[in-house]
């Protein structure tokens, strides 16, 4: 043999048996465990053979990540010539498959590295298997359809076996292999997703073998006595951290109150800084009546109990910021009980001395009318009117400045063609003008292109617009069927119908787009292929990359996440709606805000839509921003177009930072492509504390000297104090140097903590939202997201949203600070349907965002009362978490389809509960319990008449 190929196999057979060497050192280096596999061949069937016997018990106790240890179970493993043969138990707290990521559900993996090499990354001998408490089976690396495995459940434990064959050797006796077992426990209420395994205490088992154990293949086991350790379920072990219940009660007698400008001195009594008057002295206020501890004021009637957050309202009940309370005999009741009641305005200026109450009614009637057909207008929906419509309002617009309350009016039922204006200012832009209307009676405005939005409202009193319609010639959003999804190229194909116009080339809109963050095209989702409801995908949007031009009207839409996952679900035929026209024009320097929704107020006070319609919504419907009185829209309509999927490009309406909230009544709002209410407060994050009272902050809260300040603590989710502000500066930097009246404690700044404190405004919170009688359905998302005090949501049809018909929260995630939690929640009588719901979307939420449990539970007060939810979804029908005074009261919720027996039909958590009483409950689904409460401070007598109906085997609730 050739010298040099003998010194080349000697010097291979040298650095193997070292390789063979080393990795046996680093077993006892590493001091990994070693387990034993006897040779026999069981029966794949989940139950556990005699032939088991011959080998031994391994066991499940590692909490991967950490040194801490906790029995999960066993496991054991036979072979033969041609499969390896794995049984275990693992015990569990529940029984979770609903997660689209096995990974994430209840299951049991195990880690074979074949060739015992011990590398760093995975290799063809190398590979990950998994089943489910459910028997389901998937891998990594490994060919699924070879795996055979059953698994079989029993109370609190699952059993699973299974076999597959070996990928790339023949096995022997004594054989060694990298090995390892991780048992999944899927993510619940108290505990994240936590993993259990047999070897690994820290480190990455699925991508890296050097961190497995060791399996030897023998003949023949010697057997060891296993007195199996005793299971015990984890414990939530924290306390209760409500709101401070402690009271304080302050008298004043030196105050003035307004009524619609006329003037009241009564004095009132602070309960925790906010105000009540005695009830005989409100009434008079307001022009009501009181009756002992009954007040009347037009159509509205409250009966107080003193030291009861509940107040009778109508047929039910309302939350109060505040109890009533008695002094010297009389019953001081919360003044900010008539926002959400009687939708007046309640203004408290403590330094001031000042109370103001306003009706948004104590205005003048229009004196001079101004009609479109007197400046050549013609209505007949060919003849371009743009000029002649622009000359009227010019001239109603002029009278009103001049000091003239006018009106603007159309004739009635005809259409009015606007051409397009040279810039992307609104049709109608209102400027600090006062008094005004515009009467449409009935007719039509409309745009021959979606570049010019229909309003534009700022620093204006008592405007209304009244019974308009309001479209565009041209589709705002375009979509097209999908034909196919392609998981290699990260694409869905689609065909963009003949009476639809055609996207703008990808070059020109990445050029023209001026948020290369999110791109041209944003996102896209999924609609249904033969109704407009959404498609109630496992996601909440596909992020787009590009859409490109493939032939004739094919488009393919490329995203920027990976679809494979969802490309099974996407079904030909179905909807593809995306962003698209409002991007497709270059408005350059004529945009006046950058964008194009169809109104906007701003800055402005009693602002009333009344009876206007539309079927395409630009971006927005409404962006409704720091206005100071009520905006309002009552018989209003936002609906889709024939051939439309979709109505508005974003939200329907937006509110962002008003001092008063908006009050909705009789509308119809649907088919968003985003939520179609959204309340919105930012916050300012503490830049820099200069004393115990003045902080500097990078953003403008809309503040006056006197508002409520909220500091808030993102790392802990804690309100860490309340103060009253004294002074406002703006610095020459743009920030702002803000005085409060008291000492907050731990107080975080940017110079000293990576999650400085945020400060909320909460008199510029859109406070006392009037949500009523209307219908909100098909969003993209959720049909209402709240974060105020003293609202109302009553009457409404919520039907067919993607997410949560209301979603009461705060915001927090990466530069994006929204608002605070709300307070003082009322939501009752509405009725809450759909076929579906999308992602991890839960119908009715209500949570402090990120919270643990033992924080604080900030949302102070909250009423649930007679509501209807019929919604199958997987995540139950109400989440409820960080609530200080629950109330639940004579609710329903249905779910007619399969859920999974995992699902927890509501769920509260680090909450105190006040009552819970009558709660209907029909379920096709058996579950384990009803109400599921978790570290909540709750008396088990306040729990009562819930109402299982069929034969559904949960229990009512469980207390854990």
């Amino acid at each position: 043999m050739n010298k040099r190929i003998t010194s080349f196999i000697l010097m291979m057979a040298m650095c193997f048996c070292s390789l063979a060497a080393f990795a046996k050192s680093e077993n006892v280096e590493k001091k990994v465990k070693i387990a034993e596999a006897a040779y026999g061949t069981p029966v794949i069937d989940g139950k556990i053979d005699n032939v088991w016997d011959s080998t031994n018990y391994n066991v499940l106790d590692n909490v991967l990540g950490g040194e801490n240890t906790f029995y999960k179970g066993w496991f054991k493993v036979l072979w033969d010539d041609n499969n390896l043969y794995i049984l275990a138990k693992v015990y569990s707290e529940q029984f979770s498959n609903m997660d689209s990521s096995p990974w994430e559900n209840d299951s049991v993996e195990f880690f074979i590295d074949e060739n015992c090499m011990r590398t760093t990354k995975y290799f063809e001998d190398d590979y990950q298997l998994r089943i489910g408490f459910d028997s389901a089976l998937t891998a990594s690396n490994y060919d699924v359809d070879k795996m055979n495995g059953v698994a079989e459940k029993a109370k609190d434990y699952y059993i699973a076996e299974l076999s597959f064959p070996y990928k790339t050797v023949k096995p022997y006796e004594n054989m060694e292999m990298g090995f390892d077992v991780q048992a999944n426990a899927s993510k619940m209420i108290g505990f994240e997703r936590t993993l259990y395994t047999w070897n690994i205490k820290s480190g990455a088992p699925q991508a890296d073998t050097s961190t497995h154990g060791t399996l030897i293949l023998r003949k023949n086991v010697s057997i060891k006595d296993f007195d199996e350790p005793v299971y015990e379920p984890r414990k939530i072990e924290v306390d209760f951290n409500g709101i401070s219940q402690e009271e304080t009660i302050k008298y004043l007698d030196n105050i003035t109150t307004t009524f619609d400008g006329k003037e009241y001195n009564y004095p009132i009594i602070l309960v925790n800084e906010y105000p009540s008057m005695e009830i005989n002295n409100l009434a008079r206020v307001i022009g009501g009546e009181a009756d002992g501890n009954v007040l009347k004021v037009g159509d509205v009637k409250l009966t107080y109990t003193e030291n009861s957050r509940l107040a009778r309202y109508g047929d039910g009940h309302l939350m109060l910021d505040r109890c009533p309370k008695r002094v010297n005999g009389n019953l001081y009741v919360p003044l900010n009980s008539l926002l959400p009641t009687t939708g007046w305005t309640v203004d408290y200026r403590r330094f001031d001395n000042l109370i103001t109450i306003e009706t948004g009614t104590n205005y003048p009637e229009s004196q001079l009318t101004v009609y479109v057909k007197d400046y050549g207008a013609v209505g007949d929906g060919k003849v371009y009117d743009r000029d002649a419509v622009l000359a009227a309002f010019k001239a109603a617009a002029a009278l009103a400045e001049e000091g003239t309350p006018s009106k603007l009016e159309f004739e009635t039922g005809k259409t009015y063609k606007i051409n397009e204006k040279q810039d992307a200012f609104a049709l109608f832009d209102l400027d600090n003008i006062k008094n005004m209307t515009i009467e449409g009676n009935g007719s039509t405005i409309l745009f021959e292109r979606p570049t010019n939005s229909f309003i534009n409202i700022e620093g204006c009193t008592n405007i209304k617009v009244k019974n308009l319609n309001v479209k565009y010639d041209e589709r705002v959003m375009i979509w097209g069927t999908v034909k196919k999804t392609s998981a290699e190229e990260n694409a869905i194909y689609i065909d963009i119908p003949e009476d639809s116009p055609l996207p703008a080339d990808d070059d020109w809109a990445h050029y023209y787009c001026s948020n290369p963050a999110d791109g041209p095209w944003i996102f896209a989702n999924i609609i249904n292929a033969e109704k407009e409801i959404p498609g109630f995908m496992p996601f909440d949007a596909l992020r787009i990359n590009s859409v490109e031009k493939v032939q004739g009207r094919e488009y393919k839409v490329i995203f920027r996440d990976s679809i494979e996952t969802y490309c099974p679900l996407i079904k030909k035929g179905d909807r593809l709606p995306f962003k698209s026209r409002w991007n497709s024009y270059d408005f350059g320097e004529y945009n006046k805000y950058g964008r194009p929704d169809l109104l906007t107020v701003s800055y402005s006070k009693d602002v009333t839509f009344e009876g206007v319609k539309t079927t395409n919504s630009l971006l927005m419907l409404a962006p409704i921003s720091n206005n100071c009185g009520r905006i309002i829209f009552r018989n209003c309509e936002m609906s889709l177009a024939p051939g439309a999927i979709i109505t508005s490009s974003a939200d329907g309406i937006h509110l962002g930072s008003n001092r008063f909230g908006v009050i909705i009544d009789n509308c119809e709002f649907g088919n968003s492509f985003d939520d179609l209410i959204n309340t919105q407060t930012y916050s300012g994050e503490i830049t820099k504390i200069i004393n115990d009272y003045t902080y500097e902050t990078s953003r403008d809260m809309f503040c006056s000297v006197g508002d409520e300040i909220k500091f808030f603590n993102t790392s802990n989710h804690e309100i860490v104090g309340t103060a009253f502000l004294k002074e406002i500066e703006k610095k020459e930097d743009g920030g702002y140097r803000l005085t409060v009246d008291r000492k907050v404690h731990k107080v975080l700044s940017q110079e000293t903590s990576n999650t400085p404190t945020s400060m909320y405004n909460l008199d510029s919170a859109n406070k006392g939202n009037i949500i009523k009688n209307s219908t909100f359905k098909n969003s993209r998302r959720h049909a209402y997201i709240i974060r105020s005090a003293c609202s109302i949501v009553e009457n409404n049809i919520m039907e067919n949203n993607s997410g949560a018909a209301l979603e009461a929260a705060n915001e927090i995630h990466g530069t994006s600070n929204e608002g605070l939690v709300p307070s003082a929640l009322t939501f009752r009588n509405n009725t809450v349907s759909g076929e579906g719901i999308s992602s991890k979307y839960v119908p009715l939420k209500i949570y402090s965002w990120n919270a643990q449990l033992g924080e604080q539970a900030c949302i102070d007060g909250v009423l649930i009362e007679n509501n209807t939810i019929d919604v199958p979804s997987m995540y139950g029908s109400i989440n409820i978490n960080s609530v200080t005074g629950l109330y639940m009261l004579n609710n329903t919720i249905k779910a007619d389809k399969p859920l999974n027996e995992a699902t927890q039909p509501v769920v509260i958590s680090n909450s105190s509960i006040k009552m819970i009483d009558g709660l209907n409950f029909d379920y096709k689904q058996n579950v384990s319990a009803v109400i599921n409460i978790v570290a909540c401070d709750v008396d088990e007598n306040n729990i009562k008449n819930i109402n299982i109906i069929g034969e559904n085997i949960a229990i009512p609730y469980s207390i854990k």
